[in-house]
């Protein structure tokens, strides 16, 4: 027997029957519904908002709590672009919605002609009733309001943009909870103007099927020259559906032609390309198009003229007539592989990755261009010979890349690049981190940046396994090494760590690191200053920070030698090792917040002075051993040259690392590792270890802070540790409790003295 659902239970329950039933698809393939709320108690701490979130029971939970607080709850049963909820967001309507407010029950809206998909009552006696359509956004509101008339519902629930109650939540106003009556969504949406005419009710002329549009397109009206519905599938019916980018443009021509109708269309045609057709991306992807006009229906012309199968005395081609249609036609081209970034620098997208590189963008243009003089010359088109001729330049080029920057859809930010953390662009392509699969690389990565090393699946690297049994014979010291590097070569920052690499020279800590950054090369990795980590928030606060600024693209972060008594800039650390957002700017740039995603490799003979009871420093520390010396006989000076040669082999052995990290989620344990941090922890503070070992404290203790000093200097100078200056090493004993007094004889610290040895 199953047990009773609580009455929580059934709100959340009814909300995601709701969200689920109107909610639309996205483009990361789950289920997602746009949310309005409002501060609907009188003590209600809600502010007003709107957002988009995914149609499941975390969501109902979340909702659930902000309506407890005295929100009411609503959602837009409308496809949006999810960017809000006004008329200009909407891509599509999926429901008529007739609010009830009288005069109907559940069984009177049960017996309609149609029957609706969903009933909510808002309230008592007061109903929203879901009919699902199909319609165009232009003939929503005059058919929404037959529809009122037709019911005797709210007129004032007659716009496209308007919101409704959500299943399950309290409606405040009432103090009641609102209940969900009927749930059977119909796969099928029927014509709107059907449905309201089924009902009884009178749809205006202009708003009935084929009277408006013709069968032509939105602009019929108003261009002779708009093909009809059967005129667009001849043409499409001479062109394979069998290329993404051919695709693309298509959808977006026919997105301009009719947003309604060209959908059921393009739809239609891309199924005829099975191997490539896939439902899940259709809607999305016809959603993110834009109607502006950047492109015409001139484009099924053209594709149509390309594949050579346009025949008959009444067929044309398209050829352009100005310089914004040449302007079109390139960005209809070569959406797929240029990108005109903010600051209006040109990405191209050349062999397996996006390339800085205006001059490649203008050949890139000028191959098209040439492509449409030799079209235009087959035709015998001296029109369109005569335009295109004057701008087979490259200055003609630079004029139409210039125009192009009106077309949205090769619009991009620099942080649209390189966003996926676990793909590393290779200069023969991308190796996914997570599969260790090696392939080409595609637009769609958005990879800018390449390592140096080449991917080759054989290479190996016996040098380098040498090396590394040699400076670190423990073999989980070494396993926790490549692990740990491959980590670091992801875009994951899941770890919160800094790597300190500890030990005197000559320790082979600095081959390792010269080995590890000629694999990875200048894009992926970037140098950090020992001066930048200790004062990294310096400076005038509106003033440039280019080296901050390096910080945006790094996956791994080289340092080498922090010096003890700089010690560290200890807010910019933690704001490194955790992820946390920076902002700077470059030189004449402005003001750009991002998250740090390096890992910081340090290099260092000593540990820098910390207080080592800060737990929120040590916490991000993991100190790895270099407790070899190599000299004489057994330094190979030509190591850094034989390491250099076995690039792609070691790059093999960083990819099986972070293959590693990625199976199991975490670093491997390592008992050098966990011993040599907690050794480091100890010594960081070496004044608080001095006091340690030669004082001893007491209230009517004190010592000369001349005798003081000069006993910490001898006993750090024993230890191998650099000793602080005065001036630390007098602030840290203050800061330690001991308080500095002046007498006739000098400065003496109090409550503290030293042991006799």
């Amino acid at each position: 027997m199953k047990p009773k659902k609580t009455q929580h239970g059934c709100r959340i329950a009814a909300m995601v029957k709701h969200m689920k039933t109107v909610a639309q698809s996205s483009t990361n393939g789950t289920m997602q519904v746009m949310v309005q709320t409002f501060p609907e108690r009188k003590d209600s701490d809600v502010k007003s908002q709107s957002f988009f979130r995914e149609a499941n029971k975390d969501t109902a939970i979340e909702l659930a709590e902000l309506n407890e607080r005295g929100a009411a709850i609503t959602i837009f049963p409308q496809r949006t672009d999810g960017q809000g909820r006004t008329l200009k967001n909407i891509k599509g309507i999926r429901y008529l919605v007739a609010d009830c407010d009288s005069g109907h029950t559940l069984k009177s809206l049960q017996a309609l002609a149609v029957t609706p998909d969903i009933v909510i009552e808002s309230s008592e006696g007061r109903f929203h009733a879901y009919f699902r359509v199909k319609c165009a956004p232009s003939e929503f509101r005059p058919i929404s309001r037959a529809l009122a008339a037709a019911l005797k519902s709210d007129p004032g629930s007659t716009d496209a943009a308007h919101v409704f109650r959500l299943a399950g939540t309290i409606n405040w106003k009432r103090n009641q909870r609102t209940q969900l009556r009927m749930c059977e969504a119909n796969t099928d949406a029927m014509s709107a103007s059907e449905l309201v005419e089924a009902l009884g009710g009178q749809v205006p002329i202009n708003h009935k099927p084929g009277v408006a549009h013709d069968n032509r397109g939105p602009n019929a009206a108003r261009t002779g020259d708009m093909p009809s519905a059967d005129r667009v599938r001849d043409l499409l019916s001479q062109i394979p559906a069998k290329e993404r980018t051919v695709w693309l443009h298509i959808g977006m021509a026919l997105h301009s032609w009719d947003a309604e109708a060209g959908f059921e269309i393009w739809d239609q045609w891309s199924k005829s390309g099975l191997d490539k057709y896939d439902e899940a991306t259709q809607r999305p992807t016809w959603d993110k198009f834009d109607g502006g006009g950047q492109r015409t229906i001139g484009t099924l012309y053209y594709y149509a003229s390309q594949y050579g199968k346009m025949n008959g005395a009444t067929e044309r081609s398209w050829f352009p007539t100005s310089d914004g249609d040449v302007a079109k036609f390139v960005a209809t081209k070569l959406c797929e592989t240029l990108r005109i970034v903010e600051n209006e620098s040109c990405r191209v997208f050349v062999g397996h990755r996006w390339s800085t590189d205006k001059r490649a963008a203008c050949r890139a243009v000028l191959a098209e261009i040439e492509a449409l003089v030799q079209c235009a010359e087959r035709a015998d088109n001296s029109t369109a010979k005569t335009l295109l001729k004057r701008m087979t330049s490259y200055q003609g080029a630079q004029r139409i890349l210039a125009d192009m920057r009106a077309f949205p859809e090769l619009d991009a930010k620099a942080s649209d690049f390189d966003q996926d953390p676990y793909l590393l662009g290779v200069p023969n392509g991308v190796v996914d981190l997570r599969t260790k699969e090696f392939r080409a690389g595609r637009p769609s990565d958005m990879i800018s940046c390449t390592i140096n090393a080449t991917f080759d699946p054989n290479a190996r690297c016996p040098q380098f396994g040498a090396f590394l049994q040699s400076v670190a014979p423990d073999r989980d010291l070494r396993r926790f090494l490549r692990t740990a590097l491959g980590y670091s070569m992801t875009g994951s920052i899941k770890e919160q760590k800094a790597f300190f690499m500890l030990g005197r020279g000559s320790n082979g800590k600095g081959t390792l690191t010269r080995a590890v950054e000629n694999v990875v090369g200048p894009l992926y990795s970037g140098q950090m200053s020992p001066s930048f980590l200790k004062s990294a928030n310096k400076g005038s606060a509106n003033g440039p920070t280019p080296a901050l600024m390096a910080l945006q693209r790094p996956r791994i972060l080289f340092c080498t030698e922090s010096e003890r008594r700089r010690g560290i800039d200890e807010p910019f650390f933690k704001q490194l090792t955790g992820g946390d957002q920076v902002s700077g700017r470059h030189n004449y740039g402005e003001t750009e917040s991002f998250r740090p995603r390096g890992k910081l490799l340090l290099s260092t003979n000593e540990m820098p002075d910390w207080d080592r009871e800060n737990e929120a420093l040590w916490r991000r520390i993991l100190v790895i051993p270099f407790a070899q010396k190599f000299s004489g006989a057994s330094r190979d000076n030509d190591l850094d040259d034989k390491l250099a040669a076995e690039a792609s082999g070691i790059l093999n052995w960083l990819i099986a690392g972070a293959f590693d990290y990625l199976q199991t989620g975490c670093l491997p344990e390592c008992a050098e590792v966990q011993a040599a941090t907690s050794d480091a922890r100890k010594r960081a503070d070496s004044v608080r270890m001095w006091i340690d070992a030669e004082c001893s404290r007491s209230v009517k203790s004190k010592i000369a802070a001349q005798d003081a000093f000069d006993a910490y200097s001898r006993f750090t100078g024993r230890h191998g540790m650099e000793p602080m200056t005065i001036q630390k090493f007098r602030l840290r004993m203050v800061s330690l409790g001991f308080k500095q007094k002046r007498i006739n004889l000098g400065n003496q610290y109090v409550g503290v003295r030293l042991i006799n040895i």
